[in-house]
């Protein structure tokens, strides 16, 4: 499963560090237009989280924003005991690797749509960025599941939540499966550049891509476990019923 790819779209978003996450996620999405990752991911049944996270595994309650790139922003509606959510998930390291092979040439299509790198003020520069996805799996929940956790967190501040968010016209959801990765950034830079610069581009790169809680040297940004793709089934999303009261487990 593991695959190294050359992304030149972001050695040029590292190089002007003030752009940040927006400038990264526009710049892979102007790459790749309407077949971008999210465009891969979809074929497959998922929506592209942005930016990739832990946050929302199996079960968790959320509330979904549709990007216009049709990928998902996700935003934690009602707190839900994460170990005990975590135990009532399964896991499969058996994916198709049909899968694995298309999401890994998007990668190869988005690097490149960009080809040119960037040169810093001081005429410095990152000479390339390898990626590596590795422990690519699947973790899901059964139905039966899904409708216990939306009985046992309803509480009064999470119902209050949901009916805030309905109310705003939000749509408030459960997440009932993730595509998870580590994702290993490598840099290689000029051989001029000093440890603290490279430090400094490797921690201005971190934060671009969302991730917070990383395992990162002056050359390497690693995050484990990430959920780069989800499923939602809108049709079971939270609603009101006809008489006005909030639905939580279809129909009741």
């Amino acid at each position: 499963m593991k695959r190294r790819t050359r992304i030149a779209a972001i050695a040029a978003v590292l190089l002007a560090p003030p752009i940040g996450m927006v400038a990264w996620y526009g710049a892979t999405k102007a790459s790749a237009g309407n077949d971008g990752l999210n465009g891969v991911l979809g074929k497959l049944g998922y929506y592209e989280v942005t930016p990739p996270s832990r946050l929302y595994g199996p079960g968790t309650i959320i509330t979904v924003e549709k990007l216009s790139t049709g990928a998902l922003a996700l935003h934690l509606a009602c707190k839900v005991n994460g170990e005990a959510l975590s135990s009532l998930w399964q896991k499969s390291m058996t994916l198709d690797q049909r899968m694995v092979t298309n999401i890994e040439q998007q990668f190869d299509s988005e690097a490149s749509a960009s080809s040119a790198l960037t040169a810093r003020g001081n005429g410095k520069r990152i000479r390339d960025v390898d990626v590596s996805l590795l422990n690519v799996s699947v973790l899901t929940m059964a139905d039966e599941d899904l409708l216990d956790v939306r009985r046992q967190y309803m509480t009064d501040h999470c119902r209050e939540t949901v009916i805030f968010n309905l109310n705003q016209k939000a749509r408030v959801c459960q997440t009932e499966e993730v595509l998870q990765a580590d994702v290993v950034y490598s840099f290689k830079f000029d051989d001029d550049l000093k440890s603290d610069e490279k430090l400094e581009l490797t921690e201005q790169f971190a934060g671009s891509v969302g991730i917070t809680d990383q395992v990162s040297r002056a050359n390497q940004v690693r995050g484990d476990n990430l959920y780069l793709g989800v499923k939602v089934r809108f049709g079971a999303c939270f609603e009101f019923g006809n008489d006005g009261q909030l639905m939580t487990v279809a129909g009741l």
